[in-house]
């Protein structure tokens, strides 16, 4: 039962948050609420931009008597730059 609480107090935190930066920041002249206004709705437009398409990763023809495996990704263990990263 305290964990629905927390998170609903969470929740509340994080819409008072909102309200605040658009009121004080974004409307108003108080630079600290423009910069939180910044990263809370920056971080979202940047997640409907980057994440909302899926990523082809091969085109190829399959010739008779080949398979073809349709493997998920864990996004925990995504390559980057030569590391698995966990």
């Amino acid at each position: 039962m305290a964990r629905y609480r927390r998170r609903g107090r969470m929740l509340a935190l994080a819409a008072y948050a909102r309200r605040k930066s658009i009121n004080k920041g974004l409307l108003g002249d108080d630079g600290l609420w423009r910069v939180v206004f910044f990263v809370i709705y920056g971080r979202r437009l940047l997640r409907k931009l980057m994440g909302s398409e899926p990523q082809l990763l091969s085109v190829e023809k399959l010739e008779p008597n080949q398979t073809l495996v349709v493997e998920t990704v864990h996004p925990k263990r995504i390559i980057r730059k030569g590391k698995v990263r966990r």
